[in-house]
């Protein structure tokens, strides 16, 4: 029997990107962090797509570009030191999949969060890019101070999308305690523009 831990949710959203992304595509990490998730989706959208990934840490955007150019993948990615609150600053064009990882950078410091106000306001911004058939995933780590918040709004946010446009799911442990994380997985089924 499989276990739903926080490297399953991980899995899980590969999985997805997997079945969504098509080399040539445009996509955004919304969280850089370490930057697993950007370098996955450079390898899915290939030399021809686009990755667009965000975090406000300058540690987080060197970690990643060392880790693309070890993967020889930083060519395709553009590596953005700004809140994704603003990433309509940056992103125009359609995005076929989006990924968040809330809370703060694993091995960094705990007191720089991702914030409600924030993340729902990307999450509306980057939704307003993606056409049907498109989605993301958003994975909350929610164990620190601020986290329950956050996850609450989100939650709130995405539980109110009309269900006419998109289908939201929620995976979470069942059973187990000190607040393991919640996956929420997003796809657009029809478009409204």
């Amino acid at each position: 029997m499989f276990e739903i831990t926080g490297r399953r949710m991980v899995e899980i959203i590969h999985d997805c990107m997997e079945e969504i992304v098509e080399p040539g595509d445009t996509v955004c990490d919304c969280t850089m962090g370490n930057g697993h998730d950007t370098l996955k989706l450079c390898t899915l959208v290939g030399n021809e797509g686009k990755v667009y990934s965000f975090d406000i840490q300058q540690e987080a955007v060197d970690r990643t570009g060392k880790l693309l150019a070890e993967n020889h993948v930083d060519h395709i990615a553009q590596l953005i030191l700004d809140s994704h609150s603003r990433l309509l600053q940056y992103i125009s064009e359609p995005v076929k999949f989006f990924v968040f990882n809330l809370g703060y950078l694993p091995d960094g410091d705990p007191e720089i969060i991702t914030t409600g106000d924030s993340t729902v306001k990307a999450l509306e911004d980057i939704l307003s890019l993606i056409p049907a058939d498109g989605g993301g995933a958003v994975l909350s780590y929610y164990g620190h101070s601020g986290g329950l918040s956050e996850k609450t709004m989100v939650e709130e946010f995405l539980q109110n999308l009309p269900p006419k446009y998109f289908s939201v799911m929620k995976v979470e442990p069942f059973n187990r305690k000190n607040m393991p994380p919640v996956l929420y997985l997003v796809k657009r089924v029809k478009d409204n523009r």
